[in-house]
């Protein structure tokens, strides 16, 4: 009978990780996107955000799969966007920090460290994703703006 409850948990614990990793990604994609929209807003742009999650998005090749992005009015002002291209990374960061502090502080209680470490690691990628800069990544941007 130990056997099997331990069977159990092990169960709760994978599928408790699995469906916050999923809900996790798709919230840091919105939020990040939110991030570059409220900073947008803030210049004056007029921004638009669409999130529109494509069947094969999660097909992980060379080819990039845009889950959702931000419009906003043409500018050229250099700082504008850098603070816009950045602030979609900086929304992952805080989810990081967040999620970071949940899992330190409840280490106490494993169903909500579970459910931390599945809104911290997608919180990681996203953030790593898009900081490093190549193709049309937020830190390619970034790069671009600083040289």
């Amino acid at each position: 009978m130990t056997n099997l409850l331990k069977r159990i948990r092990l169960l709760e614990t994978i599928l408790t990780v699995t469906i916050v990793f999923l809900a996790s990604f798709l919230g840091n994609v919105y939020a990040h996107e939110l991030g570059h929209y409220v900073a947008a807003d803030i210049f004056g742009l007029n921004p638009t955000m669409s999130f529109e999650p494509a069947k094969d998005a999660l097909n992980f090749g060379v080819e990039s799969k845009e889950l959702a992005y931000t419009e906003f009015d043409k500018t050229d002002n250099n700082e504008q966007m850098f603070f816009i291209a950045l602030a979609g990374p900086l929304v992952n960061l805080l989810l990081i920090m967040i999620f970071l502090l949940i899992y330190v502080n409840y280490r106490h209680i494993p169903v909500i460290q579970n459910i931390a470490i599945g809104g911290l690691i997608p919180s990681i990628f996203s953030f790593i994703v898009n900081i490093i800069p190549y193709g049309t990544t937020d830190g390619m941007m970034i790069l671009s703006l600083i040289l």
